[in-house]
């Protein structure tokens, strides 16, 4: 459900917008109107974005609400796209998201049984990889296994096997509070990565494979001055017929990372990331059904309803 969840913030983080700038001019369609016979008008806005929010459904045809003023979206867009989701037995979405030199792009396809093993609390095959580069250092991890959804935190009450070199040499951990299990883990483990390059952790059904390669006294150095650096993530997860893929890629630093992160997990996440992103879109397709699509941009008429209709039929 986290999943789904995300996806569901980071879709309505395109309609909304509390920051109030320089005036802009955007298409305007007093509420929810067909695309195909309603008649646009220009509106002159004094917020910084123009929204454009479109639902297709192949029984219904498509409606779409445009605008830069949506004071109303919790009514009128999250209560029934949640009432959607929440039936859904399949979902694909994604998400395009541009802020401060940085950019993201999230696809993801959750199937009907990945969706009934999560509601049931069943165990879920999980098979991916995740590749961090900060500079010319670069940290990769891959993943299988089997994770329990039923007892997500029953890794900190068992035994892990951590294990380094060839032939594997390997330690048994027995990991107890998960709040001060990082702590007592950390220290010894990074010191055998930095030497061994290489390492295999195994707990229950789960396994994970790391290793590092370049400079990684510079990419420390550079966390620990609070310097700009460039990033680059990549994550693909696959889960029977479902998978999870992001691509992050921009420069940042310590501050500015956790700067963004403060304000996305604060109280007004929506509204910063709204106003903040040059541009964003996101996308929902519940049950090859229905098609949710939002968008905001930070330019004159940026809001085209012509355009958003074309979009989403193909």
């Amino acid at each position: 459900m986290k999943l789904i969840l995300a996806t569901v913030t980071l879709f309505l983080s395109t309609a909304l917008a509390y920051e109030i700038g320089q005036s802009l001019k955007c298409y305007g369609s007093d509420g929810w109107k067909n695309l195909e016979s309603v008649k646009f008008e220009k509106e002159q806005c004094s917020y910084s974005r123009c929204y454009a929010a479109t639902i297709f459904d192949v029984t219904e045809g498509v409606t779409g609400k445009f605008g830069c003023d949506l004071i109303d979206y919790e009514e009128k867009i999250l209560a029934p796209f949640i009432e959607n989701v929440q039936k859904a037995e399949e979902l694909r979405g994604l998400v395009s998201l541009s802020i401060d030199e940085q950019e993201l792009f999230a696809r993801a396809d959750a199937g009907k049984s990945t969706i009934e093993k999560i509601k049931l609390r069943e165990k879920l095959p999980l098979n991916g990889s995740i590749s961090l580069k900060i500079d010319d250092f670069e940290y990769d991890l891959e993943i299988k296994g089997l994770i329990d959804l039923s007892n997500p935190m029953g890794l900190y009450r068992q035994s892990i096997k951590v294990c380094f070199g060839k032939p594997e040499i390997c330690d048994n951990i027995t990991l107890g509070n998960p709040i001060l299990a990082p702590w007592f883990f950390a220290p010894w483990f990074l010191t055998k990565l930095v030497t061994q390059k290489k390492a295999r952790i195994v707990f229950d059904q789960f396994e994970l494979n790391l290793s590092i390669s370049g400079d990684l006294g510079s990419a420390l150095n550079k966390v620990l001055r609070d310097e700009t650096f460039q990033a680059d993530v990549k994550l693909q997860i696959d889960s029977d017929e479902s998978y999870v893929r992001i691509n992050y890629h921009g420069k940042t630093s310590v501050v500015k990372f956790m700067l963004m992160i403060g304000n996305i997990s604060g109280p007004y996440p929506l509204e910063y990331i709204y106003s903040q992103a040059t541009e964003i879109f996101a996308a929902v397709i519940v049950d090859n059904a229905k098609y949710f699509r939002a968008s905001g941009c930070s330019e004159d008429l940026c809001n085209d309803s012509k355009r958003h209709f074309l979009d989403i039929k193909n």
